[in-house]
């Protein structure tokens, strides 16, 4: 078990979650037969395994299983060890993911109030608390004005998008009126040159006398 134990420490730390996930189900079951649940390895797997499905985006999963080790930890361990803290920044952290922001505060808040009761307020791990406190209120102000943005920046998407496909249309048919100006002001060029050369000579002309041929050259008379 040791052994297995260390490859899914070094798997977790090289972000191998998948592969962790399934060495970690399967420590879980084995840890809790020998050690029992409550045992201080098999909370630290079960730790290890919600990380997993917290990259891998089983969110609701990674809630269920914090949510039993943060019980046995408060219980066991107190609210304000240091595993019993890592815990709570996870639970808070899945159900941010999942959109669910109350929750994920009253964890934060709990977490600061029992800091600053055990601690007093200026000790790190009270200080600690009150960054990550001040770090998911940030996260929580940025995803809820990221929210409103969306619906306007795809209004405004959209009216851009059919101000482009009336623009469009309208140089189309400028491109086409122009095509049909310049094809008639051909066809009528070429009208007026056909008219040019079937022109009919002049029949008006004055007759040519004998004295006037006779000028032209010495011809016999």
């Amino acid at each position: 078990l040791g052994s297995e134990y260390d490859l899914l420490l070094c798997l977790h730390q090289q972000q191998k979650h998948l592969e962790a996930e399934s060495i970690a189900r399967k420590l879980i079951v084995s840890y809790g037969r020998v050690y029992t649940m409550e045992h201080v390895l098999t909370l630290k797997i079960r730790d290890v395994y919600a990380e997993c499905l917290m990259h891998e985006g089983k969110y609701q999963e990674a809630v269920e299983t914090l949510s039993e080790v943060l019980a046995v930890r408060k219980r066991v361990q107190g609210e304000v060890h240091f595993n019993t803290q890592s815990t709570t920044w996870n639970l808070a952290k899945s159900f941010s993911k999942q959109q669910k922001h109350a929750e994920a505060q009253v964890l934060h808040c709990d977490m600061l109030k029992a800091c600053t009761l055990a601690y007093g307020p200026d000790d790190p791990k009270t200080l600690d608390a009150w960054q990550r406190m001040s770090q998911f209120m940030q996260t929580r102000t940025k995803t809820s004005a990221g929210m409103q943005k969306r619906p306007a920046e795809a209004a405004m998407h959209s009216q851009q998008h059919a101000t482009d496909k009336r623009a469009k249309r309208a140089l189309i048919k400028q491109e086409s009126v122009g095509a049909d100006l310049t094809h008639e002001a051909v066809s009528s060029n070429a009208s007026q040159g056909q008219s040019a050369q079937r022109m009919p000579l002049p029949t008006s002309a004055a007759p040519v006398t004998l004295s006037e041929v006779l000028a032209l050259g010495d011809l016999p008379r």
